[in-house]
């Protein structure tokens, strides 16, 4: 323990200064509770990380509906669902990256760079995943497999 020059408990008297100090804080309206942000930030998280794995599935199955890949829905759907949790766990990655980790500066800033990592993954997942195998021949699209209604400046 420490003592000071009259022998006093001087951590007895930092414990007192602490709380008074949190006393104040609250009194303040200052206070903020671990679960104020964490909670909103958790559920921003997951659910980002949800929707963009949902939105790359999505849009490849529709690739793969509109170029005639594959034998029906449902085998193609499983087969989508194989990639749709590591898409998940990739996005939710990146959505913790930008949500927690620069939304602590500026949330917007964090809000923007999860959007801009979530639009790059699904552009990656639609680009590795729009003609599986690489040599499908698919008589409903142009040579490349791309289907019509993806938009020319954006390469796959």
């Amino acid at each position: 323990m420490l003592y000071d020059k009259y022998g006093s408990d001087m951590a007895e008297e930092e414990t007192h200064r602490g709380v008074q100090d949190a006393v104040d804080r609250e009194a303040r309206g200052q206070v903020r509770t671990a679960d104020q942000g964490g909670f909103v930030r958790a559920v921003a998280v997951v659910s980002g990380g949800a929707v963009t794995a949902f939105a790359g599935v999505l849009l490849v199955g529709r690739s793969w509906t509109v170029c005639d890949i594959g034998t029906a829905d449902l085998p193609n759907l499983m087969a989508l669902m194989l990639y749709a949790v590591p898409l998940w766990a990739l996005a939710t990655t990146a959505w913790w990256a930008g949500a927690v980790v620069l939304g602590r500066r500026s949330i917007s800033a964090g809000l923007a760079a999860a959007l801009l990592a979530s639009a790059c993954l699904i552009w990656a997942f639609m680009a590795w995943q729009h003609d599986p195998g690489g040599d499908y021949p698919a008589f409903a699209c142009p040579p490349d497999n791309v289907p019509p209604w993806w938009p020319g400046w954006l390469p796959l």
